[in-house]
């Protein structure tokens, strides 16, 4: 989310329904729970931040969207109550989490949200199990438009390059998607190579034309969307479901899976000259 230097902001989602904002001393090798995140009544299980750095999207098996403070301190915390000391670690009170509660609640789904993206600077784009991607307006709370597929969408991904957004199916499927089109389909393509689900997608930085994918098949692709009949490259034999792909440093492709384990891979030993 946040560094300067020194320390570092994340944030994390978890099964316990929560959200926790961290601050992480790299140079310490210390971490401390600032604030506890509560408000969904399933699990968390996608998290963006904004630009900015200031707001939290998060998105949860409940059906719903929640927007949160990401600036630690604010005023609308307060301190964390500790419902049984018997089975909690009882901390001091200065280390304990602040409670944080949503700034706003986007509620439009009718199942599982499991995407969430900033698309511009107030808006939000989600995906969910309901077959559709939805983008809303964060100052109003208003849900601007509707992109509706056939099969559940586990994943999302925008170019900010080329303006199109990338899903990941359970059909096996990636999609490519226009949502500034006026044209009877707003889909423009579709990339089909994996054996099964379609977890997880992200865009290259630097060209436009390119994406990773991850997949339950237990592999990892490279695609140029302007020859979608196959990939690129294709790494096999991670051994587990691929869970997660990151390609937010151009040098690096950052795969993570159900093998407990984060994969990296130089850019430059795969993406063919």
């Amino acid at each position: 989310m946040f560094s300067d230097g020194e320390t570092s902001l994340l944030v994390s989602g978890s099964h316990d329904q929560t959200l926790v904002i961290w601050e992480v001393n790299e140079e310490k090798q210390t971490y401390q729970a600032l604030h506890s995140c509560r408000g969904h009544a399933r699990s968390v299980d996608t998290v963006a931040v904004d630009k900015s750095g200031t707001k939290i999207c998060s998105g949860s098996f409940d059906s719903m969207i929640k927007i949160w403070s990401a600036v630690p301190g604010t005023t609308e915390d307060k301190s964390e109550r500790i419902e049984d000391q018997h089975k909690k670690k009882i901390r001091s009170e200065k280390n304990q989490p602040l409670t944080r509660t949503p700034l706003l609640t986007l509620d439009g789904h009718r199942e599982a949200v499991s995407s969430v993206l900033w698309y511009k600077n107030n808006e939000v784009c989600s995906a969910s199990w309901d077959h559709t991607i939805q983008l809303w307006d964060v100052e109003s709370g208003v849900q601007k438009s509707t992109l509706t597929g056939t099969k559940v969408f586990l994943s999302i991904a925008h170019s900010e390059s080329c303006g199109l957004l990338a899903s990941g199916n359970a059909d096996r499927h990636i999609r490519i998607w226009d949502p500034r089109s006026s044209e009877g389909t707003v889909v423009k393509s579709s990339l089909s190579h994996h054996n099964g689900w379609v977890t997880t997608v992200d865009w290259s930085r630097v060209n436009p034309n390119q994406l990773i994918s991850g997949s339950y098949d237990q592999t990892f692709k490279l695609w140029d969307i302007r020859s979608p009949k196959a990939p690129l490259y294709n790494m096999s034999g991670l051994g587990d479901k691929v869970l997660t792909v990151n390609w937010n440093i151009p040098e690096l492709l950052l795969f993570g899976g159900a093998d407990n384990c984060l994969h990296v891979f130089r850019s430059a030993e795969i993406i063919p000259r």
